[in-house]
């Protein structure tokens, strides 16, 4: 055990060192920044699991328990972000990211008060009262890392046909790395016989993210490169001009982007060409991402419909319904971020025009 023991140590500090070496050289990308924050955190993990099985923890025991349990539960949220990142062109934390930390807050709530205890009574309360008050987190987050396994598969699964082969490839082997680790520590969680035996999780995890890692610090630009390439496509220029002009003629002259379920796939089927062949004139030619080019379209619709007259008696929620979109979140979200401005205000800035006119 003790070679094992020096062998994460040794492999925790060049996570680390890694890591940041990945954040600070790319910390505008969030490709680059949720991959560094991922595996820094689990660096950090194996320092606090080697602090609490060595004699350290006896000789300075004012740290036990404080840096476990809440660290778990940051995983499955930062690999969610850098998923989205490929999937959809991500490239900004947005507030509503803030949700999927929730969990990690009222976990932490929850265990506050424990860890606010003095280091003699808060070790002897979690010996006391480890089957029912420490597993139950621990099971917590067994449970919360597996669904969030399952989130990553189910979006990469769902968004394959505008990803090229070697993104899937990329995202898959994340995504297995994560559930093999996860499955590992579930198992332990209900069978270990001691913390020590936790060792082999954080070895497994260890061994995949340095190689991921190494990689990543090895070749910077790696997480920008495999985005643009297209291993197995044989689209040249000139397809994606032609592909570009029928797309054209779809959003402009039969408004195709009113359907509110429009995909990549759907779109590939009206123009009889392959779903990662839309995709890549999205990337490499038109160079804006699928939904934002859909989007830009439904707003440009929907000005259209707020300075219409006729339309005055449609409240928000109709104008967004007739412009393609969902929900009136999703179309403010939208409309903002094209115009610098509500639909309402657009509406009311149009009315206050056209009363001027009269005038």
């Amino acid at each position: 055990m003790s070679t094992i023991r020096y062998f994460l140590l040794i492999q925790s500090l060049t996570i680390l060192f890694i890591s940041g070496g990945i954040f600070f050289k790319h910390s505008k990308k969030l490709k680059s920044w949720t991959i560094a924050f991922f595996s820094g955190i689990f660096g950090l993990e194996i320092l606090v699991f080697l602090y609490g099985t060595s004699k350290l923890s006896v000789v300075y025991p004012q740290f036990l328990g404080w840096f476990y349990f809440d660290m778990g539960f940051l995983y499955g949220p930062f690999l969610w972000f850098h998923f989205q990142s490929f999937i959809h062109d991500k490239n900004k934390y947005s507030k509503i990211d803030g949700l999927h930390f929730i969990t990690f807050i009222i976990i932490y709530i929850l265990i506050i008060d424990i860890l606010m205890l003095p280091s003699e009574e808060r070790l002897q309360y979690m010996r006391e009262r480890f089957m029912d008050q420490i597993m139950p987190i621990n099971y917590a987050r067994a449970i919360h890392q597996l669904l969030y396994a399952i989130a990553v598969i189910y979006i990469t699964i769902k968004n394959r046909a505008k990803l090229s082969s070697n993104v899937i490839v990329y995202l898959f082997t994340l995504a297995i790395i994560y559930i093999c680790s996860t499955l590992i520590i579930s198992f332990l969680t209900l069978f270990a016989d001691g913390w020590r035996q936790f060792a082999y999780y954080y070895l497994f995890n260890n061994i995949m993210i340095f190689v991921v890692g190494i990689i990543l610090y090895t070749n910077p630009q790696f997480l920008k490169e495999i985005k643009k390439k297209y291993s197995n496509s044989t689209l040249d220029h000139d397809d994606m001009v032609q592909i570009q002009k029928k797309i054209n003629a779809l959003f402009i002259h039969d408004s195709i982007f009113l359907k509110n379920d429009l995909t990549i796939g759907y779109l590939a089927k009206e123009l009889n060409v392959k779903p990662y062949q839309i995709s890549q004139t999205f990337s490499e030619f038109i160079k804006e991402n699928f939904n934002d080019y859909v989007n830009k379209h439904r707003v440009m619709y929907s000005q259209k419909l707020l300075k219409d007259t006729a339309y005055n008696i449609y409240k928000i929620e109709a104008i967004a319904t007739e412009s393609g979109f969902n929900n009136k979140v999703t179309f403010y979200k939208a409309f903002t971020k094209h115009t610098a401005t509500t639909p309402s205000k657009y509406r009311n800035l149009n009315k206050k025009r056209v009363k001027n006119n009269l005038s």
